[in-house]
């Protein structure tokens, strides 16, 4: 009973999640009902199929985001038995994110598929056997290309891979037989494994007949009769933004692919990326190269080589069985790999070396050495002519391996190269100069933008223009232009919020994008507070985007308060005591009092007043002393003879007077 309960729990999850597929419009889809999205399932296709990026299913939407396993290889996951299903053509919409397994694998009658750029992944044999397809437009977009996705496609002549791919499996276009021309943009994608792994590689004993008609799939290795090539690639293409060429991307391409031109931003080369191109006589570097992979070139034929000067290593056989005359290295070069520039089954060829490096890069007696099998080496070192800079000379005749050739110095140390400016666009602007200079010179490059256009940036990302560049290389800098921005005006009001108290400047009619200065100038008396806007910045400064108003605020200066001096004593200090006086501000009320000794009594102030205690307000300097007589027996009584009510306490360590129920500060301030 539990498990039937299980069970039921599952199977209600399961189609709360995916429905059961659903012919819509003539197409299958498998529905998911939590996303709301569909996948192309198999089905009976044939003529021409377009795909919606939506579809609707009981008054419910779901967008189409990807084509699955085998749905038009009538079902089947594999590159074998009967064909696909007779498509003539497949418009694929711009929401499928992932293309299948199998998915048009064997559907011979695709001539062309235009790949949309929301599509991210296209998984392996994907198209595998479409052998009517010649046209493939992969957008940009695309980050990865399953093993064999392509394989057979045996009408194909020209392939661009996008900037965005970063990965591919193995034999992606194997035995592609009609691909001439290969684009290749990846900016950096990932190495393959070796020359197995080739994506555009096949056995040479393939039998596409005998492929089109067994029930597998039979890639066997016949000893040495077989091996892995390409024999009908004659040029390879590398974007401008291409930064690492993968290992083994064109190894054995036995084609007559003569010629290789590697741009500026490409920065490494894979190991044996070029191995075994036995047709390749050049190869043209560009000035971003740092390092040359294992094997990148070895067996190829090339006969003259420039290392560029940004190259830092050459590492072991990169150009080994390669028949050079003369070799050019730069003078970044430090690091040189065994064998790197060995010869096998020959005399090497070999005539000069030209060295740029001061520091010799460490090499040992393999790097030029002839092999004459495996096991066997034979040094040729005298035959070869070593150029070096001057001073450089005695370091290389010191040097290991490298003092074995017949050294000399260049008889012209100056090296000049190539300075190459120019515009984007030509009709927005023009550029200066152009020529050959030497090297180290500091030269003044300039962009002039023509009437209506402004310039924008360099090729490098620099703004600055003009600006001086080092000549280090052969160098190229392209200079980007813009349709000028309009400069539109803009007035600035500022005042200030009561005149009485200040003024604001600064001020004006402004060009959009200026910077004004706005200061806030208070007058005698006051201070700046902040800006209507609560900025309290002054001065201030803005950029200037539109028409606005400043405001400025001020506030009076705080009024420092008047004080008058109160001096109280007694006019004999032996015959009492008085309050304390000190100064106090203006209009304040004080109590004054006297306070007799034992055997005398007070008698009045100095200015006659006889009140005890005395109420005064503070309105000028008050000076007073307090007089005492002595006591009498006699019916007359000094003023205030009886007043004993006042006396001097201590509250917390304090000396107040109390009088009363009042209680007063010693200066006579009342407490309250």
């Amino acid at each position: 009973m539990r498990k039937l309960y299980l069970a039921l729990f599952f199977s209600i999850l399961w189609t709360s999640t995916v429905l059961a597929t659903e012919e819509i419009g003539g197409i299958n889809y498998e529905l998911n009902e939590n996303k709301h999205t569909a996948k192309v399932v198999s089905g009976s296709y044939s003529g021409s199929i377009v795909i919606p990026e939506t579809v609707k299913f009981k008054k419910e939407d779901y967008r189409v985001t990807e084509i699955g396993e085998g749905a038009f290889c009538g079902g089947k996951t594999s590159l074998y038995g009967s064909v696909g299903a007779p498509i003539l053509s497949i418009e694929i919409p711009n929401s499928v994110i992932n293309i299948g397994s199998f998915a048009f694998c064997k559907c011979i009658n695709l001539t062309s598929i235009n790949i949309p750029s929301s599509v991210l992944r296209i998984e392996q044999c994907a198209f595998a056997g479409c052998t009517s397809l010649s046209s493939i437009i992969l957008n940009e977009g695309l980050t990865y290309i399953g093993t064999d996705a392509f394989a057979i496609c045996t009408h194909l002549n020209k392939i661009t891979i996008p900037s965005s791919l970063t990965s591919m499996g193995s034999t992606v276009f194997y035995h592609c037989t009609s691909i001439k021309n290969i684009v290749w943009n990846a900016k950096h994608c990932a190495d393959f494994n070796g020359t197995t792994d080739s994506p555009f590689s096949c056995y040479s004993t393939f039998d596409l007949a005998t492929y089109l008609s067994v029930d597998h799939f039979h890639r066997s290795f016949n000893g040495d009769k077989d091996m892995y090539r390409n024999i009908w690639t004659t040029s390879i293409t590398f974007g401008d933004e291409v930064e690492h060429i993968p290992a083994y991307l064109c190894s054995n391409f036995q084609s007559e692919l003569r010629n290789v031109v590697i741009p500026d931003n490409v920065k490494t080369i894979g190991d044996g990326a070029f191995s075994g191109c036995l047709n390749l006589i050049s190869v043209q570097f560009g000035n971003g190269l740092t390092e040359i992979g294992k094997d990148a070139f070895s067996g190829t034929a090339i006969n003259t080589l420039v290392i560029p000067d940004n190259v830092t290593s050459i590492n072991q056989g990169a150009f080994s069985g390669c028949p050079l005359k003369t070799l050019t290295i730069g003078k970044c070069v430090v690091s040189i790999g065994s064998q790197a520039f060995s010869i096998y089954g020959q005399y090497p060829k070999l005539i000069s070396i030209m060295s740029y490096a001061l520091v010799p890069p460490p090499i040992d007696n393999s790097v030029f050495a002839y092999m004459v099998d495996d096991n066997e080496l034979e040094e040729k070192l005298e035959k070869i002519n070593l150029y070096v800079r001057e001073k450089a000379f005695d370091a290389y005749n010191a040097s290991e391996v490298w003092k074995e050739m017949n050294i000399d110095y260049f008889p012209n140390d100056i090296r000049t190269y190539s300075l190459t400016v120019n515009s984007a666009d030509k009709s927005m602007g023009a550029t200066s100069p152009n020529g050959e200079y030497d090297e180290e010179e500091e030269v003044v490059i300039s962009a002039l933008p023509k009437a209506g256009y402004q310039f924008d940036h360099w090729n490098d990302g620099s703004k600055d223009n003009p600006r001086t560049i080092k000549v280090t290389g052969n160098l190229t800098y392209t200079a980007y232009f813009a349709p000028a921005t309009p400069k539109y005006k803009y007035t600035l009001a500022v005042s200030a919020s009561n005149p009485l108290e200040g003024a604001a400047i600064g001020g004006g009619v402004f060009e959009s994008g200026a910077q004004a200065t706005l200061a806030a100038v208070a007058n005698t008396g006051y201070h700046f507070t902040q800006w209507a806007d609560g900025n309290t910045d002054n001065p201030r400064i803005v950029t200037v985007v539109a028409d606005a108003t400043y405001i400025a605020n001020f506030a009076q200066d705080p009024v420092a308060p008047t004080l008058y001096e109160l001096n109280i004593a007694p006019e004999n200090a032996a015959q009492g005591w008085t309050t304390e006086g000190c100064a106090y501000e203006s209009g304040a009320q004080v109590m004054i009092y006297a306070h007799p000794a034992e055997g005398y009594q007070f008698e009045q102030w100095s200015d006659s007043n006889k009140d005890n205690p005395r109420f005064l307000t503070m309105t000028e300097e008050v000076n007073l002393t307090a007089k005492f007589v002595e006591k009498t027996t006699t019916g007359v009584s000094a003023a205030n003879s009886s007043d004993t009510s006042a006396q001097k306490i201590v509250r917390d360590g304090q000396v107040y007077v109390l009088r009363g129920d009042k209680l007063y500060t010693l200066q006579g301030q009342e407490v309250k």
